[in-house]
């Protein structure tokens, strides 16, 4: 607390009026950046993903991971405490809370996508889905580590990435 009064001129008295406990402050300097993740989450299985287009190598726009880039160039401060500074406050897990989203978040696309499309495989082992769900978690950090990379060679990579992983997934769910 300390060191935040003395970097933004501001009395440490006042600072405690607002926060009772460092962890209330870093909460609030975090909770932007976990918003956004959030809302990227909740527009994943949106009705415009929710068909076998999203499959095509021209939509690698539309892979999660592909719009992670530009959260990193724009909150890489952020992102690198949540992700890397956050020991011992209430974000300390988010890693495995990301990754637990992110393994629900795929198994309700598969629910989804296989009400639709009943001929599709949704027999897709929930551990599997943990798996990769942990692997997209890892790029992420990967992104957030190596945020001095340029936009181009992150936009590269998230274009392979995303033509990587969307054939496995066609493949998997034989769409």
């Amino acid at each position: 607390m300390r060191d935040i009064s003395a970097i933004t001129g501001m009395a440490l008295g006042n600072i405690y009026y607002y926060y009772k406990t460092k962890d209330e402050l870093f909460h609030d300097v975090l909770y932007p950046v976990v918003e956004q993740i959030q809302q990227l989450i909740d527009s994943h299985n949106t009705a415009s993903k929710l068909n076998k287009c999203f499959f095509e190598e021209e939509h690698h726009n539309d892979a999660i991971l592909w719009h992670f880039s530009p959260l990193v160039s724009q909150n890489s401060d952020e992102l690198y405490l949540l992700f890397f500074g956050a020991r011992g406050s209430s974000f300390e897990n988010y890693s495995e809370v990301l990754i637990q989203k992110f393994t629900a978040m795929g198994i309700e696309y598969i629910r989804r996508m296989k009400e639709i499309y009943p001929e599709i495989n949704s027999s897709i082992d929930p551990f599997f889905m943990h798996v990769y769900a942990a692997i997209q978690v890892s790029v992420i950090k990967e992104f957030i580590l190596h945020r001095k990379i340029p936009k181009e060679k992150l936009q590269t990579f998230s274009e392979t990435y995303s033509s990587y992983t969307k054939a496995g997934w066609k493949y998997l769910m034989r769409v």
